[in-house]
């Protein structure tokens, strides 16, 4: 799912986010593991799952998580910045 930049990195777009469900598998906050919700919004430093429990916003910084159904763990570097900065980097060649 991820795509290779030319550094080499692995870069999430937020058309492939969203929509998602996605659980958190490993947070500074211990009340946010196994968190589960649908990836619904995003800024440079935060995303917003909707969860049973409402909105719920957490630093990208802070987690680890995994889309449901797909791959491995995404981590910050694969999904830091805003959204749109992440397609510039993902479509430069």
């Amino acid at each position: 799912m991820p795509k290779k930049t030319r550094r080499g990195k692995d870069v999430l777009t937020y058309e492939e986010l969203f929509g998602k469900r996605v659980r958190i598998i490993n947070s500074l906050d211990p009340g946010l593991r196994d968190l589960e919700g649908v990836f619904w919004d995003e800024t440079a430093s935060t995303i917003v799952l909707k969860t049973p429990r409402g909105l719920v916003r957490v630093y990208k910084k802070n987690i680890v998580m995994r889309i449901i159904g797909y791959g491995g763990p995404i981590t910050y570097n694969q999904i830091k910045g805003r959204p749109y900065e992440r397609v510039k980097v993902k479509r430069k060649r």
